[in-house]
């Protein structure tokens, strides 16, 4: 009977090291996917005010307006600042998804309608995640922060753009 328990407790113990092994060889080979891409930040960056009357926070946020841009996203950056994040820019307006591919941080998304509403929030996504994150709404803009930052800064659904310092975007 002892050598039945020894043995199902070197058994567990060797699954347990096996699961803890083959996480960090996953996670490992996510971060060297990440050391052969270069993604630094974009040179288009646009003061954002969100809110509400009440309350609001002003970020700068990089600007990514093209196709390429949208799909590299915040892939494989390590650090964002607290006042900082990236709005993505789709015209029309349509239903949106997103992933967190070769993304190390985790984010809030907001996703925002073409009037500057803010229709969603998915807070704390899951880093490296290839699962489809999508909008309930059409949506123009989603803006990723860092996680926590919804929670933080009080943002809700409904609260929105009060301000944007760009020529690119206009709210209608």
């Amino acid at each position: 009977m002892l050598r039945f328990i020894l043995s199902c407790v070197i058994t567990a113990s060797c699954n347990l090291l096996f699961i803890h092994h083959a996480t960090a060889q996953s996670h490992s080979l996510k971060t060297k996917a990440c050391m052969t891409i270069e993604n630094p930040p974009l040179e288009m960056k646009r003061q954002i005010i969100i809110g509400n009357e009440d309350h609001s926070v002003t970020i700068v946020a990089e600007i990514a307006l093209t196709h390429e841009e949208r799909s590299r996203g915040l892939m494989c950056r390590t650090d964002l600042g607290e006042l900082h994040g990236m709005i993505f820019f789709f015209n029309p307006p349509q239903i949106i998804s997103m992933w967190m591919k070769n993304t190390p941080l985790a984010l809030d998304m907001f996703f925002i309608a073409q009037n500057g509403e803010i229709t969603q929030i998915i807070e704390n996504t899951e880093p490296f995640s290839e699962k489809n994150i999508f909008s309930t709404h059409d949506t123009m803009f989603v803006l990723e922060t860092k996680a926590g930052f919804a929670k933080h800064h009080k943002l809700k659904i409904g609260d929105r753009f009060l301000e944007i310092n760009s020529n690119f975007i206009k709210i209608t």
